[in-house]
């Protein structure tokens, strides 16, 4: 029995699901050889059937992606939680270090950043509040990362009433306008203009 090296190794299955997320391997005819030959041509066309059927666009493909905006208020007059905010989520199973990660109102074109030794434990919350009109209806908010990669991005949200309603992302759906409390503990965290 030859060594397996590790480009043979086995993938847990979200690892199989960012490979396949991130490259959408189209299967060209040269392909069909290789793959025929192969053992795991039956775990191939399982797990493409599995991920297509599943609809888990939520796998991880690595561990910042566990880092979510979690609810965004857009009305400054409104009464509660009160002022512009975002939240940022962790629904991974690690902390993660969000120094310097960027928040951007696509409405504005202003970016801010999460303050430097800012560490977001799993199952836990930030909620920045925002600058004065930093936020708008129509508005699509994008976080970043360190790297100036994007984590995470709203669809287009939109709130022209003062009543304490919130775009809120519950784990495992979509974006819900209304009052809700989200699943983590959270707490106010400090946006800085540079980083």
């Amino acid at each position: 029995m030859q060594p397996r090296d590790q480009s043979s190794r086995a993938l847990p299955s979200y690892e199989i699901a960012a490979i396949l997320r991130s490259r959408v391997p189209v299967l060209r005819p040269v392909m069909y050889d290789a793959l025929a030959k192969s053992r795991c041509w039956t775990f191939v066309v399982v797990s493409v059937a599995c991920l297509a059927c599943s609809g888990n666009a939520g796998a991880p493909q690595d561990e910042s992606s566990a880092v979510v905006i979690a609810a965004v208020e857009l009305q400054f007059e409104d009464p509660s939680p009160g002022g512009q905010s975002v939240w940022i989520a962790n629904r991974g199973m690690r902390e993660q270090d969000i120094s310097c990660w960027s928040i951007r109102a696509n409405s504005s074109g202003a970016t801010m950043f999460v303050s430097s030794g800012t560490r977001l434990a799993p199952g836990r919350a930030f909620r920045f509040a925002t600058p004065v009109r930093m936020l708008a209806s129509p508005e699509i908010v994008t976080l970043a990362d360190r790297a100036g990669q994007v984590v995470a991005r709203t669809p287009e949200l939109k709130d022209s009433a003062s009543d304490d309603q919130l775009w809120y992302l519950m784990p495992g759906q979509s974006w819900v306008f209304g009052r809700s409390r989200l699943p983590e503990t959270a707490v106010d965290g400090r946006l800085v203009p540079v980083c």
